[in-house]
């Protein structure tokens, strides 16, 4: 291929380079990361509540359709608190210096040492979640608030919950409690900005090796030029 067409490929490229590293610059933030459990809600549908019975047979679990006028009746269900974040940065970041610890004599100077990061202005989305029991009185089948449940009250009556999940199927009840006893976190790079900015260093690469493959074929040329022209004298004579 002639120098001349790879520099044009080369010039090429650097605009559409130019081209999508505006884009990725310009281009609006990622949404926050989506809860990642989307069937906890579905472990609890049907949905149940507890009836409290002072009697002999103590708090039991039911559906909550099939609680009818029993009183109190309580509404359980799951509340969710998620924490997220998208983080984007661009530069070479040197942390504080710290000391090592490696230096043999105690009293004598300290080696210290510092952490350089770079970052190559990609998104970084993250999110973390918790789950709690939610408990709601049914008052003239309305959900009222519930002061007077306590957290002694719910930790008795998590081991029936989980019961009558499980008896449900599916491990229901036990995975109701790993998602309360077990924070769910979520860690991606992927968004369609990301790819964008991706491809604007796949373009700054492209036009670098074009660059590159134009200046060997110019230097080649130029490098057989006398030969040539030694032989077209040669041919003359």
């Amino acid at each position: 291929m002639r120098p001349g067409r790879l520099l044009r490929l080369a010039l090429s490229s650097l605009m559409v380079t130019i081209l999508l590293a505006w884009l990725a610059w310009k281009a609006p933030p990622p949404g926050p990361l989506a809860h990642p459990s989307w069937d906890t809600p579905s472990l609890l549908w049907p949905q149940i509540a507890i009836v409290r019975d002072g009697g002999a047979g103590g708090d039991r679990v039911v559906e909550l359709k099939q609680a009818g006028n029993a009183a109190p009746t309580y509404l359980f269900s799951l509340a969710t608190q998620g924490e997220t974040s998208i983080k984007r940065d661009l530069g070479i970041h040197a942390g504080p210096w710290q000391p090592s610890g490696a230096t043999p004599d105690p009293d004598g100077p300290q080696e210290r040492y510092r952490e350089v990061s770079i970052s190559l202005g990609f998104y970084e989305r993250t999110g973390k979640w918790t789950h709690r029991p939610f408990v709601e009185r049914m008052v003239d089948d309305t959900p009222k608030a519930a002061p007077e449940i306590d957290a002694e009250t719910l930790a008795r009556w998590r081991p029936l919950i989980t019961a009558y999940l499980n008896q449900r199927g599916g491990n229901a009840g036990d995975r109701l409690n790993a998602a309360f006893d077990t924070p769910v976190a979520r860690h991606s790079w992927l968004c369609w900005q990301n790819g964008v900015v991706l491809l604007a260093y796949l373009g700054i690469v492209l036009t670098i090796l074009l660059l590159m493959a134009s200046l060997v074929m110019t230097m080649v040329k130029i490098t057989r030029l006398p030969t040539a022209l030694q032989m077209g004298v040669d041919e003359s004579l």
